[in-house]
């Protein structure tokens, strides 16, 4: 797939910088141009609204591109084909079974490593897991990241994923607007509208970063050509990334973090600030993802049937990306 293809088949371009350049630039360096993806929905706008507004890309040398695209098989397809260098944040679980059927792709390091996503309804007789069956549930396609983890988190409540009926919806904020419609029964979605479910008329079933603390929610990937061919170009856009996660886990960000809210989404401050306290309670984002991490990934593919064998953790990884980051970053 080319690239106009590829940006016609769903994807928004957006070169999310073009402020002020910083003393790396001022100093006569050259900042080398890297293209990130990312799946959409207002956490992400919200980051790299954060980095653009701070310079932080140009303090690590980069003129970075965002694609924002709507769902994490469109970013395995633009990685593969060159028009994606790296995927910033996305469930990584098709990223393993596409490298065991041959695609040069590598897991380079950790990003939200617990689900920052609740299970909402908008139906007053739903208030348990159990009350869930026999009804209909938005998620991505089957074997995506929203209908893996929903599935896992119905498992191990003692639901029978059988017993209810998964609906493709898409992204988890396409999946909130159809639960607020009603469209659908109940489905996951991110948190800045979790301190406001009342104005949206929906309330919370289940936690997944609390029930589901294992499950490792997203991580980076590149391909082995851009590992290869733009190795530095890719720590240090881990090591601008690492600085985005402590900054916004930190406690002097709160400010920073609603204005980049409401300018990249037009949306509430209410929203924002919600988003905010769950961060910085739960600090859900770090570069390092554990080896263990990626085979319990692994485990479930089989278990879902959609990943035939066990591959070495060698063949899946290159931790070496987010660790000379962090060296960049001490």
């Amino acid at each position: 797939m080319d690239r106009r293809n590829f940006l016609q088949a769903g994807v928004s371009a957006t070169t999310l910088l073009g402020m002020g350049r910083t003393a790396f630039a001022q100093s006569g360096g050259a900042l080398r141009k890297i293209v990130i993806g990312t799946t959409s929905g207002n956490s992400g706008a919200t980051l790299f609204r954060i980095m653009r507004d701070r310079g932080i890309f140009e303090e690590f040398g980069l003129d970075a591109e965002i694609l924002s695209v709507g769902d994490g098989n469109k970013i395995v397809t633009g990685v593969l084909a060159g028009d994606i260098d790296m995927c910033r944040a996305s469930g990584f679980g098709q990223v393993l079974t596409a490298i065991e059927k041959g695609a040069a792709l590598k897991v380079t390091g950790g990003a939200s490593v617990l689900i920052t996503q609740a299970l909402f309804t908008s139906r007053p007789e739903i208030r348990t897991l159990k009350d869930l069956e026999g009804k209909t549930i938005g998620t991505g396609a089957p074997g995506a990241l929203l209908h893996n983890m929903t599935t896992v988190l119905l498992r191990k409540n003692g639901i029978d994923p059988d017993s209810v009926t998964f609906v493709n919806i898409g992204s988890s904020n396409q999946v909130f607007r159809a639960v607020a419609a009603g469209t659908v029964d109940a489905g996951p979605s991110q948190l800045d509208v979790y301190d406001g479910q009342a104005r949206f008329g929906v309330h919370s079933i289940a936690d997944f970063w609390s029930e589901l603390p294992e499950y490792p929610y997203q991580a980076s990937y590149s391909s082995s050509r851009a590992i290869r061919d733009k190795r530095d170009t890719l720590v240090s856009c881990m090591a601008a990334l690492g600085r985005l996660y402590d900054y916004v886990q930190g406690p002097g960000s709160r400010d920073s973090y609603v204005n980049a809210y409401v300018s990249a989404t037009n949306g509430d401050p209410r929203d924002a600030e919600s988003q905010w306290d769950f961060l910085h309670r739960v600090k859900p984002f770090d570069l390092n993802l554990d080896a263990g991490k990626v085979d319990y990934m692994q485990d479930l593919n089989l278990e879902f049937g959609i990943q035939k064998k066990k591959l070495p953790v060698d063949q899946v990884v290159d931790f070496s990306i987010s660790a000379d980051a962090l060296k960049l970053l001490a």
